[in-house]
């Protein structure tokens, strides 16, 4: 049975509580910094991920990749 919570008004923005046995179960904590979608009217919370070395590097090379023509011509 799913948890019914209501939306609420916290200062000058609407929101929804979500109770600590919410947050364990979904390996979230006060203070973490989470990801926000809506994904066909509903919205999913995720802890936010930050890329290591190897998501990092291998974005960077598939960007230069795109753009080396426009990059060598800046270069210049």
């Amino acid at each position: 049975m799913p948890l019914v919570k209501q939306i609420v008004r916290i200062g000058g923005s609407q929101g929804v509580i979500l109770d600590k046995p919410v947050l364990r179960m979904a390996n979230l904590d006060v203070g973490q910094e989470v990801e926000v979608t809506v994904e066909a009217s509903r919205i999913v919370i995720v802890p936010h991920r930050y890329a290591n070395d190897a998501d990092f590097e291998a974005s960077a090379e598939r960007t230069f990749k795109k753009h080396e023509r426009s990059l060598r011509r800046l270069a210049r």
